[in-house]
């Protein structure tokens, strides 16, 4: 909708690099009086399959993946590794985001990886 392109265009997104650990842990420990929304990537131990997902709560939400809850996609493949994560205060734009990155194909996907975390590490080993 337009309405949710117009919050997308608004919104500041916060990428989170592998070396921000404090300001991961910050980012994911703090309480706030409002909702932060999470646009994650998670993919499997070889790098091979890639998933995005949006959420309000990722240390949940990556927990519910590796106990094979939620979508037997990423219990299919092992999707266990959170590669990229993005913040919004909105989650028409956490959405419109996950939405617009779906669509990318995968090597557009792998090159917004490679800029904010080269090496593929698993982000949450930080928090």
């Amino acid at each position: 909708s337009s309405a949710a392109s117009d919050v997308y265009k608004r919104q500041t997104w916060v990428h989170i690099r592998p070396h921000d650990q404090i300001a991961v842990s910050q980012s994911i420990g703090k309480r706030y009086s409002h909702h932060m929304y999470y646009v994650y990537m998670l993919t499997n131990q070889h790098n091979t399959v890639l998933y995005i997902g949006v959420t309000n709560n990722i240390m949940r939400r990556l927990q519910e993946h590796r106990r094979g809850e939620g979508r037997a996609f990423t219990a299919q493949y092992k999707l266990t590794k959170v590669v990229y994560l993005e913040t919004s205060e909105s989650i028409m734009a956490a959405i419109e985001r996950e939405k617009q990155l779906k669509h990318w194909s995968r090597t557009k996907k792998d090159a917004l990886i490679n800029a904010k975390n080269p090496q593929w590490k698993d982000l949450s080993l930080q928090w």
